[in-house]
């Protein structure tokens, strides 16, 4: 089916009433599909199809993403051909579930006769990150087709961002063209500034609601196991005496059992609210750490680039046959309140049909995890890796002490068989969940 997008003419550029529509970029991924378009002069689109999900009359639910100059501004917002259901002109609730932290972030506005939903800020940010979309109209729930990290590629979304770069600059150039524009320009800039945003962010009920029942286990485990210590003194008592001194001291270490039990059940509680992340590298390499190499001849290479979407990423590469790249801080770091070792590593060359590569933590001279093997990801394709810091310490021929570590992180391919091979790394973190 042939679909044209009408474009209204603006205050401040004029253009035809059907503009032209060139396709910058076309994923296609089983069931999805995603096109990033240029809309005449004024807009940029990301369409994005998934026929796992559709309306009651069988047509699959797509989202558009728009970026579009509008009255001395750029306007960004969210189009759906919405279900059966969901009716045009009403309040309604668009939720974005990210349940690795247990958030939920919400909009709410009127929906148009053509779908639109609103023009929001964050709302393709959350398209990409979160782990469930619903949309909310009354009684009426409706569940949304969601991105899949194998869905788009880089190259689309560069795409979009190109094109959304060139409005940019043909909105800037407006901006100057005449003393009139320059005002609505400014105006436009600060009532943006002023205005809130119509977002509300809150808990996840079921990611509550987990916790609170994990904590009322462990707070009746505690009473059972009190009951039990009471039975059993209450058994060894010899008279009755003996009995009333054993129940008044039974009762007692009942109250402390149950005031115990509360408290860990609090501090359940606070600890899913106060989680640890140390960051080592994500824009750039966080204090107190800094990029360091090792090796014959220092035969890595490794500097930071510009990752896309990502930001600053660091590229590594081996020109020679032995290099190992790591960061460290100038003294130890105690690291036995974390849990986990995460970083994201994308693949760029790799000749090497069997052989490995390897993480390893280091404790100064003569102390390390070793060479930890990881699973390679597929050439061309980011992949997040969350390593458990005591498979680090059980690794073979370990001895790291991770109560005093310098190197957090160090990565290498194989010694000896490393020449050519390169990658880049990204969001290098030590968390506790």
């Amino acid at each position: 089916m042939e679909i044209k997008i009408l474009i209204a003419a603006l205050s401040f550029m004029s253009y035809s009433a059907i503009a032209d529509v060139k396709t910058l970029a076309h994923d296609v991924n089983e069931n999805s599909e995603v096109t990033v378009q240029n809309v005449g002069d004024t807009a940029c689109t990301l369409n994005y199809k998934n026929s796992n999900y559709l309306t009651s009359e069988g047509m699959s639910v797509f989202y558009t993403f728009q970026v579009e100059l509008k009255e001395g501004e750029l306007q960004e917002g969210m189009q759906s051909w919405l279900p059966h259901g969901i009716k045009p002109g009403e309040p309604s609730t668009l939720s974005f579930y990210d349940k690795k932290i247990g958030k939920i972030y919400e909009y709410t506005d009127n929906i148009s006769s053509y779908g639109e939903l609103f023009y929001k800020t964050d709302l393709f940010t959350h398209f990409l990150a979160v782990d469930k979309i619903l949309m909310r109209q009354g009684g009426v729930t409706i569940n949304m087709p969601v991105y899949r990290k194998a869905d788009i590629s880089d190259k689309t979304i560069n795409a979009f961002k190109n094109c959304i770069n060139n409005l940019d600059t043909a909105l800037l150039k407006y901006c100057k063209s005449s003393s009139d524009a320059t005002k609505l320009c400014l105006a436009k800039k600060t009532n943006a500034k002023n205005s809130s945003v119509n977002e509300v962010i809150k808990d996840d009920p079921e990611f509550i609601a987990a916790a609170k029942i994990k904590a009322l286990e462990e707070a009746r485990a505690q009473t059972v196991k009190a009951n039990k210590a009471r039975e059993e003194a209450q058994a060894l008592a010899a008279n009755k005496a003996f009995e009333d001194a054993v129940a008044i001291e039974v009762a007692k270490a009942l109250r402390e059992a149950r005031l115990k039990a509360i408290e860990e059940a609090v501090k359940k509680a606070e600890e899913i609210k106060n989680r640890k992340k140390t960051p080592i590298f994500t824009d750039s390499v966080e204090a107190p750490y800094h990029l360091n190499k090792f090796g014959q001849n220092t035969s890595a290479i490794a500097k930071q680039i510009k990752g896309g979407m990502r930001g600053n990423v660091m590229r590594v590469s081996y020109p020679g046959d032995s290099g190992v790249v790591y960061y460290a801080s100038e003294s130890g770091v105690d690291y036995s309140d974390y849990v986990y070792l995460e970083f994201d590593l994308k693949l760029i060359s790799e000749h090497r049909a069997d052989s490995d590569l390897n993480i390893k933590m280091d404790c100064f001279t003569s102390c390390s995890s070793g060479p930890y093997a990881i699973e390679k990801p597929r050439v061309g394709e980011w992949k997040h890796y969350k390593v458990r810091l005591q498979d680090l310490i059980n690794n073979s021929g370990s001895n790291l002490d991770i109560t005093n570590v310098n190197v957090p992180f160090a990565i290498f391919p194989d010694l000896g068989n490393q020449r050519g091979i390169a990658f880049m790394i990204d969001s290098v973190a030590l968390t506790n969940y």
